[in-house]
């Protein structure tokens, strides 16, 4: 008992602490990395949604037809807005939103006698 010096005690608490930031640290990378995947998966559903919405608009409309729409899937919501511009395009505005809040809006016009979108933009 005479000849110990001390060192072991200093010695345990760094490596302690050594391990402990080094966890702090993998548990942080885990919980960004958890964050990251659900928002990759929540855009996922949105741009599912916003594809369906557009298909259902796209197809099961007429030219200068006036028409708000509100429609209920699994993942979440989509609405639309159809405001004739001239006798054979409208402007559309589609929103969609998911059960985790996220939302995804675009607006684009539609040519109903050639059947094509032009100036889509997207509003996040």
């Amino acid at each position: 008992m005479k000849n110990e010096k001390g060192h072991i005690l200093p010695t345990t608490i760094a490596i302690s602490l050594l391990f402990i930031v080094i966890f702090i640290h993998q548990l942080n990378l885990y919980l960004l990395e958890t964050k990251f995947n659900n928002a990759t998966e929540d855009l996922y559903v949105l741009e599912n949604l916003m594809m369906l919405t557009v298909k259902k608009v796209t197809s099961n409309t007429t030219a200068n037809t006036s028409e708000t729409q509100i429609m209920k899937y699994q993942q979440g919501n989509a609405s639309f807005t159809i405001t004739p511009l001239t006798s054979t395009s409208s402007l559309v505005i589609v929103t969609t939103s998911t059960k985790n809040g996220g939302i995804y809006s675009v607006r684009f016009t539609y040519d109903f006698s050639e059947k094509t979108i032009t100036n889509w933009i997207e509003l996040r």
